[in-house]
């Protein structure tokens, strides 16, 4: 999986989500101080209608105003027309299936289709954050399961849990740094791409940046 990838849909934040609560009204808070002060007037302890001893007479009807015949001609929409790039966004983000849901449906296919290693024991399943240089010192430093407990909490919840498959997490740098940094992209011309690169990984509750990029694989295999 890559690190901060625009392709990896969060799922929607109902309590902080900004879209969903930038419609909200203030007349339509329930804590205004005004509330309930009107409660059960008009009703009584079963619910009923209170009929009113001398009901006020009805009030004049509304002024009724005929509305215009439509238009024989196309004189245009009042909705506000989005451009192809943000129609396309916005269909992209509603149907978008979060990330972690879509890992967590691979694992449970691996789970069913992998066989056994032949001596018996749990396939292996190497799970590689891509693109590590691009996440934050702190959290690098806390190695790539903290990262999917952030990111991806469902997902390292399940690769967690216990099963028939055995998990193994991942950092990898291509490069060995960060493809943004202008100074970092410049000193790549003078470097052999062959000896780029590196996997992170936890050992001895430390993360070791090791230089063999088949590591992930390796341990997959077996090695």
């Amino acid at each position: 999986m890559r690190a901060n990838s625009k392709l990896n849909h969060q799922p929607m934040d109902w309590v902080t989500a900004r879209e969903m609560l930038k419609g909200h009204d203030d007349e339509d808070d329930d804590d205004t101080e005004d509330d309930g002060d009107d409660y059960g007037q008009n009703e009584d302890e079963d619910g009923e209608p209170i009929a009113r001893a001398d009901p006020q007479p009805p009030a004049d009807p509304p002024f009724l105003v005929e509305a215009p015949a439509p238009a024989t001609e196309d004189m245009g929409t009042a909705e506000p027309i989005l451009a192809d790039a943000e129609v396309q966004d916005a269909s992209t983000k509603a149907a978008g299936l979060p990330a972690q849901v879509g890992f967590c449906e691979l694992v449970r296919y691996l789970t069913l289709l992998l066989a056994d290693r032949p001596d018996g024991s749990k396939p292996r399943v190497a799970i590689v954050v891509t693109a590590w240089d691009t996440i934050h010192p702190v959290t690098r430093a806390a190695g790539p399961m903290r990262y999917l407990k952030d990111q991806f909490p469902m997902f390292a919840g399940r690769i967690r849990t216990p099963g028939r498959l055995d998990f193994g997490v991942f950092g990898m740098s291509i490069v060995g740094g960060d493809l943004r940094n202008p100074a970092f992209r410049e000193s790549l011309k003078r470097r052999d791409l062959s000896n780029l690169g590196y996997t992170a990984v936890m050992r001895d509750g430390a993360v070791v940046e090791d230089p063999d990029v088949t590591l992930p694989l390796a341990w997959a295999l077996g090695d």
